[in-house]
């Protein structure tokens, strides 16, 4: 189930990058950047209308792909909350155990 709070409501500094979300502040304490006090904006990939359509395309267009591999037996987990080295290393693992070579080491 979609969260409503976690959708969209995040405003970042255009200087430096700093994000801010809504759903951990008050928006009455959302208007400037900590740091150099500058306005906050909304990127536009994250309108709540803009991340609903993705999540409408990912429900349409992705999961189907992702179900149909669950079914053959292919779909590989993979944890992604690991840093990107680790998660790198997770995937290349996972191919190369399926490549011609590993087959005839089996």
């Amino acid at each position: 189930m979609l969260n409503e709070f976690a959708i969209g409501g995040g405003e970042e500094c255009g200087e430096w990058m700093c994000s801010v979300s809504a759903v951990f502040c008050a928006l009455s304490e959302m208007h400037s950047c900590d740091v150099d006090g500058s306005q906050l904006v909304t990127r536009n990939d994250d309108r709540e209308d803009v991340i609903r359509e993705r999540l409408t395309a990912y429900e349409l267009q992705t999961r189907p792909v992702v179900e149909y591999y669950e079914r053959k037996g292919r779909l590989v987990p993979v944890n992604a909350d690991l840093p990107v080295d680790e998660v790198s290393e997770q995937v290349f693992r996972e191919i190369e155990s399926h490549s011609p070579a590993a087959a005839g080491r089996n």
